[in-house]
């Protein structure tokens, strides 16, 4: 898989060339939920960008990352801050691991 691909980029291209709409979180809504401010500082198409609709590309997306830095693999989140801090605190101690309050290192 080349470098030069933008896997999650194209698709969501694709979808807003194609006018379609996502009933799908979050709730700015192709950006028509943006407030003005935000809009102004950083423009209506950043939200634009509707990545739900991307999902299903971002294992080719997640491959070429963890390609281009090196790494075995590479997870991608796409949803709120809790599960990104869940999966960095798997990283840090590997799945399955367990540490009691008490326990020694």
């Amino acid at each position: 898989m080349g470098q030069e691909r933008a896997p999650v980029l194209d698709a969501i291209e694709e979808f807003r060339e194609a006018g379609m709409y996502s009933f799908a979180l979050p709730g700015d809504r192709l950006g028509a939920g943006v407030d003005d401010r935000t809009a102004a500082v950083l423009s209506r198409d950043v939200f634009a960008a509707d990545v739900i609709t991307a999902k299903k590309h971002a294992s080719d997306a997640e491959q070429l990352y963890a390609a281009a830095v090196g790494a075995r693999d590479a997870v991608f989140t796409t949803c709120g801050s809790s599960i990104s801090i869940h999966v960095a605190m798997l990283t840090v101690t590997g799945v399955g691991r367990r540490r009691h309050r008490g326990a020694r290192a």
